[in-house]
């Protein structure tokens, strides 16, 4: 377990350190060492034991950047990793070009496939073996939600926003009394809508800070390229251990970390360092807000696919109910009638069926808008709750379609 957590640790840190030792004054190796005394990237092993073996646990796009550092050692050169470095961050640019693209694609894909595709299947199901049926779409709509967590594989690692708080998802436990205590159809949907709500108020918050923690982290870096010698005085802070602070992550962490070191170790090179941090931190800052609003249209479209497939599932459900109630039982010509047991054991499934399918739609949300799967809680009550209404009004709407 904790070799899995250095491995996607150092997966998103590989493009943040890459920068941190393209505008370091300091040799690579020296800034590892630096690094570390400073309490910044812990799991990474001691530079005089990199000469022996790359730690397994490290992702191979960390061991690429780390075996890049040894080489500018070896040769003496900070031309070596100047030129490796520029090409695995020019390489990632081109990922990033791509990734709103892909992610849209990756979607879209999950969502027809694992949601509507399945609704569709059981309309056929349901009038020939309702067991089978009822079996399809659970195993569908279990599929979902791990089919959720795909868009991680394009999302850019180094622009994923950190986890919120996990006393944020105390409140979903609210779901359980609200289940016990609910008499209403669809029940279990109706929980999970209500007790995500506070969670996903919080969530949007906390989205907020980080991104605002982004902002701040560009501008500090574009007021100290107005600087010419002292950058601390630029940057308009009085404790230079600010920019060293936790809430810094991913690129805003690797721009603060480099400030910190321009300011004490700075040398000649300054002005053209500074130049080439903030194109970096440009790059990616607006990389990351394209993704964003590119995959904003997500949460419209995951929450109209909600209404149209519960839409869908309310009226297979009133049409076997119509069916059940002129009392044909079994086989009728070709298709099968169900019973009113059934029936009733149908409406009970979808309860569970639209709860998956709710969160496994906020999960790809997040996965394709946060990189982060537990930012899922952000859309969880519009979708839980566009799942409920879609069911609610097609049930009710369905008896006029009989008449």
């Amino acid at each position: 377990m904790k070799n899995l957590k250095t491995w996607f640790e150092s997966e998103k840190d590989a493009i943040p350190l890459s920068i941190i030792f393209l505008t370091s004054p300091l040799s690579p190796l020296t800034t590892i060492h630096r690094l570390k005394r400073l309490g910044l990237y812990e799991y990474l092993p001691e530079p005089s034991k990199l000469f022996d073996e790359m730690p397994a646990a490290l992702s191979g796009k960390m061991k690429e950047t780390l075996k890049t550092a040894l080489l500018s050692h070896r040769s003496g050169s900070r031309e070596v990793i100047n030129q490796k470095l520029s090409e695995i961050i020019s390489r990632t640019e081109t990922e990033l070009e791509l990734a709103d693209y892909n992610l849209t694609q990756l979607y879209q894909f999950v969502s027809v496939f694992t949601t509507l595709v399945p609704s569709i299947i059981a309309s056929v199901l349901f009038f020939m073996n309702l067991e089978q049926g009822i079996a399809t779409i659970i195993g569908a709509a279990v599929l979902s939600v791990f089919a959720g967590f795909l868009g991680l594989t394009v999302f850019p690692s180094e622009l994923r926003l950190p986890s919120p708080p996990k006393r944020y998802f105390l409140f979903l436990l609210g779901a359980i009394p609200l289940y016990l205590f609910l008499k209403f159809e669809m029940r279990l949907l109706l929980s999970i809508t209500f007790a995500s709500i506070a969670t996903s108020l919080l969530s949007w918050i906390w989205v907020w800070r980080e991104l605002k923690i982004l902002k701040e982290a560009r501008e500090l870096v574009r007021k100290a390229c107005t600087s010419v010698y002292n950058i601390f005085k630029a940057l308009e802070i009085d404790d230079p251990d600010y920019l060293l602070h936790k809430r810094w992550f991913g690129i805003a962490k690797a721009a603060t970390t480099s400030l910190y070191l321009l300011a004490l170790h700075g040398g000649k090179k300054l002005s053209e360092s500074l130049n080439l941090l903030e194109s970096y931190c440009s790059r990616y800052h607006d990389a990351l807000f394209r993704i964003r609003s590119k995959t904003r249209v997500m949460m419209f479209y995951a929450m109209l696919e909600a209404l149209v497939v519960s839409a869908i599932y309310a009226m297979l459900v009133y049409t076997l109910i119509f069916f059940t109630s002129i009392e044909l039982h079994g086989v009728a010509g070709y298709f099968y009638i169900p019973s009113q047991a059934e029936i009733v054991k149908l409406r009970e499934s979808l309860d569970l069926v639209l709860s998956l399918n709710a969160i496994g739609l906020s999960i790809a949300t997040s996965s394709s808008r946060e990189g982060n799967p537990l930012y899922f809680v952000l859309y969880l009550p519009l979708i839980a709750a566009a799942m409920w209404i879609g069911y609610t009004v097609a049930f009710g709407y369905a008896p006029t379609l009989f008449r």
